[in-house]
């Protein structure tokens, strides 16, 4: 019979940020989200702990496990939901053995994972000792309605690039230097990015840019970003993928011409439309790319104040984690 695995449930002693209880109800409403009863799903042994127990990342969430045989991490499982309610569990159901491809990509899930807790840990550290850092956040009121298929009101789109500013310069001035464990995390990540990009693009794929994007809003989880340059086209295409509160998994997708954005908006769940340009920082688009392009040696975009959505809806995005396994179909 196979083992079990619970959301949240290991009790030692250790003081790993991810066993701080702060993160865990997060991780189980995002897991909610995401899965059904009764679906199988991979996981990767992320780290070795006492008595059987282990790390295990299931779709970017680090989960406690205790697994029935000696692992070593990096290792690909298969792991059964049995539980959602009032708790979260899994059983093993048995080891993979997958290619050399794909258990990097596991571990670069689970190395995301790692940094984005650290990120969430800091953003809440000055939530409770420098509140006055956020008193310039303005209010969704009274920045306008933002409305499908209509430019978003200019002062939201400001709003938006203030946010991209003031959080990428907080994670690369400040969360970086508190957390240089994090820098060598990421440069393992950037070092995966590349491989897989420069293979995706010996296939004709068209990926110029893989990102992941911590500081492009304020929540969110495995917030990733691919940019899309097909043979014959002359427009860049642009995924945005990511797991939200009361949204589950999302995915962005924008084009840019004369100096506009325009882009659809696929989600799980629903919620009005003014609550979602806020979430997800629409507003910041403009922004991101312009902070992304250049780092790949791509023409930034334009700022741009005109920035439409031309549809939003709910569906289950192409994936929750879009980029991983959009690379993973190229290759």
């Amino acid at each position: 019979m196979g083992e079990s695995v619970r959301i949240g449930g290991y009790t030692g002693q250790s003081q790993d940020r991810r066993r701080q209880d702060g993160d865990s109800e997060q991780r189980r409403q995002a897991f909610r989200r995401r899965y059904a009863l009764g679906q199988t799903v991979e996981g990767v042994l992320c780290e070795l702990l006492d008595s059987g127990l282990a790390w295990v990342s299931v779709g970017g969430l680090e989960l406690s496990a205790r697994i029935p045989f000696e692992g070593r991490p990096g290792q690909r499982l298969l792991l059964q939901v049995t539980e959602l309610e009032p708790e979260i569990v899994l059983k093993f159901v048995r080891q993979l053995h997958g290619s050399e491809h794909t258990v990097q990509m596991q571990a670069y899930a689970s190395s995301r994972g790692q940094c984005e807790l650290a990120w969430h840990d800091f953003l809440q550290s000055l939530v409770d000792n420098e509140p006055d850092i956020f008193s310039a956040q303005a209010e969704l009121d009274g920045l306008g309605e933002p409305e499908v298929g209509e430019p978003l009101p200019e002062q939201l789109v400001q709003m938006g690039e203030l946010q991209v500013e003031r959080l990428y310069a907080l994670f690369h001035e400040r969360f970086l230097k508190a957390n240089q464990d994090v820098g060598g995390v990421l440069e393992q990540m950037d070092a995966i990015r590349h491989g897989h990009i420069q293979a995706a693009q010996e296939q004709g794929s068209g990926v110029s840019a893989w990102a992941h994007i911590p500081w492009s809003s304020w929540t969110g989880l495995e917030k990733e970003l691919l940019i899309l340059r097909k043979e014959g086209q002359k427009l860049d295409e642009v995924f945005i993928s990511g797991v939200w509160p009361r949204l589950g998994g999302a995915l962005i997708s924008a084009m840019a011409w004369n100096g506009q954005i325009a882009f659809r908006v696929k989600v799980q769940h629903t919620i009005p439309f003014k609550e979602l340009v806020w979430m997800l920082n629409l507003g910041g688009l403009g922004a991101v790319l312009r902070k992304v392009k250049p780092a790949f040696g791509l023409t930034a975009w334009p700022q741009t104040t005109a920035i439409t959505c031309l549809e939003y809806r709910e569906q289950v995005p192409d994936s929750v984690a879009a980029m991983l396994l959009r690379l993973q179909r190229w290759q």
